[in-house]
C-alpha cells in the first residue's frame, strides 16, 4: 500500500509528570533528622503502617509542623520542589494541606505496593542510605522505589510493560502524582544499615482558609 494513501496523527495522551530533585545543602539537615527519628523510634517502637513489611518503622504525619530548624527547612524544601513541579500547570496554587512522615527501613524490610488516594501530589526525599545500597540499587533492584506501568495492554500484552526504578541517594528525591502505585523492595545489608526516607502528600483547595500559598517557583507564607 502506498504510504501516501494513509495519513496518521499521533498524540501522547495524558502523559504522567515525574520529577527528580537534589538538595545540595542536605548534610546538616539530614543529620538532625536522623537523630530525631531514631530517638522517636526508640520512644514509639510500635508505630507501623499497612504499607510497611518486615521490621520497618513509620513516624507520625507531622514532621513539617515541629518546632525545629530542620523541620522548617524540610518544609521549605518540599514547598520549593512542589512549586517547581507545578509551575507549568498553574501560575499560583491555592491553599493546601500537607502531611509529612518518615520511614525507617532496616535490612530485609520493604514497602508494599500502594498509592495515596485522595491526594494530588506525593514525594520522597532520602535522608540516610547505606553506601553500598546507593551503588547497587538500580542494578540489583534491591532497596529501590519502583513504579510499575499499570496500563492494561501496554506494549500489546496483558502484562505490565515495565517498572521504573529510582536508586535511593542521600539528598535526592522525587515528586509524582499521588495515584501512581509504587513499592520499595527489600535489601540485604548489615543489621545497622538503615534506609531512612521522608515522604509527603499534598492537596490543593482554594476553599481552605489560612495555610500556605505556592506562587510560581517561590514559597510564600500567608
Amino acid at each position: 500500500m502506498n504510504d501516501k494513501m494513509v495519513e496518521v496523527s499521533k498524540l501522547d495522551l495524558y502523559p504522567t509528570r515525574f520529577m527528580g530533585f537534589r538538595y545540595n545543602q542536605y548534610k546538616k539537615m539530614n543529620m538532625k533528622i536522623v537523630k530525631y527519628l531514631l530517638k522517636k523510634r526508640d520512644e514509639e517502637p510500635d508505630n507501623q503502617s499497612y504499607s510497611i513489611g518486615g521490621d520497618g518503622w513509620h513516624s507520625n504525619y507531622n514532621l513539617t509542623d515541629l518546632d525545629y530548624d530542620w523541620s522548617r527547612e524540610l518544609k521549605q524544601l518540599i514547598l520549593q520542589v512542589v512549586a517547581d513541579y507545578s509551575h507549568e500547570q498553574c501560575e499560583i496554587l491555592p491553599n493546601f494541606k500537607l502531611e509529612t512522615w518518615a520511614m525507617v527501613i532496616p535490612s530485609g524490610a520493604y514497602s508494599n505496593l500502594h498509592s495515596h488516594p485522595g491526594w494530588y501530589m506525593s514525594g520522597v526525599y532520602y535522608v540516610k542510605v547505606p553506601e553500598e545500597l546507593e551503588k547497587t540499587a538500580l542494578e540489583s533492584g534491591h532497596g529501590s522505589i519502583s513504579f510499575p506501568d499499570t496500563r492494561a495492554g501496554a506494549c500489546g500484552t496483558m502484562h505490565e510493560a515495565a517498572t521504573f526504578k529510582i536508586a535511593p541517594r542521600e539528598g535526592e528525591g522525587a515528586v509524582f502524582p499521588s495515584w501512581m502505585p509504587h513499592y520499595v523492595t527489600p535489601y540485604q545489608g548489615s543489621p545497622n544499615d538503615l534506609r531512612i526516607s521522608i515522604s509527603w502528600n499534598i492537596i490543593f483547595d482554594s476553599r481552605m482558609e489560612g495555610g500556605d500559598v505556592v506562587a510560581g517557583q517561590k514559597t510564600l507564607n500567608n
